[in-house]
């Protein structure tokens, strides 16, 4: 219906993030998601989220 990749870069942006798109004609298009490492007021890292190291660690960042 044509509304996905406007749905797709309003999520990004709502999430303090970007979604660009390059196309060049007979080579390809190129879709380019940014979104922020983490948020401010208790983000939890991917390595958590993963069951890779416990989530009071991964909110306090790296060591």
């Amino acid at each position: 219906t044509g509304l996905g990749l406007p749905l797709a870069r309003m999520l990004a942006e709502l999430h303090g993030g970007s979604l660009t798109l390059d196309s060049e004609k007979n080579i390809g298009t190129t879709a380019t998601l940014l979104l922020p490492a983490a948020r401010l007021g208790g983000a939890v890292g991917l390595g958590a989220a993963a069951g890779g190291c416990p989530p009071d660690r991964a909110a306090a960042g790296p060591s």
